[in-house]
């Protein structure tokens, strides 16, 4: 929003809601004892199956990673004169995409800690990426 209302920020903004968190349906918004109280052959099953089950009227991992990957290549495609690209999204998308781009099994998911506005630097790199910098979270504010 900062960016978006900046005149001097430069660059083109494009806000998309492929970028948004995966889609918990049902679950959305509960608590996790509530969720495995109400739905507890179903919690259990998304823990073993990380890829495939997904909370009633949600999506899965598998579907959010097929989301993720299509938003960045898109981007990439679209923005291929440029050499730098900022994307702004949730964990649970750039945990998706980083077992796309990174060829880590989905059961990995939860490997890589996310912090709150931590930055992951990736390379395009003889046509594959390469991880220059993960959860890199500077000093924001300077005292």
């Amino acid at each position: 929003l900062i960016a978006r209302e900046n005149k001097h920020a430069g660059g083109n903004i494009l806000l998309s809601a492929d970028f948004r968190e995966i889609h918990m349906g049902d679950w959305e918004g509960r608590e996790v004892a509530d969720i495995g109280e109400a739905f507890n052959d179903l919690f259990h099953e998304r823990a073993q199956n990380m890829r495939h089950a997904r909370a009633p009227g949600g999506e899965s991992f598998q579907e959010l990673q097929d989301r993720a990957q299509a938003a960045f290549a898109r981007i990439c495609e679209e923005t291929v004169l440029h050499k730098n690209i900022l994307l702004v999204a949730h964990g649970g998308f750039f945990w998706a995409l980083n077992c796309a781009l990174f060829d880590l099994p989905m059961e990995r998911l939860f490997d890589f800690r996310h912090d709150y506005c931590g930055v992951h630097l990736v390379e395009e790199w003889k046509e594959k990426f390469t991880l220059v910098s993960y959860n890199w979270h500077p000093n924001l504010y300077s005292s």
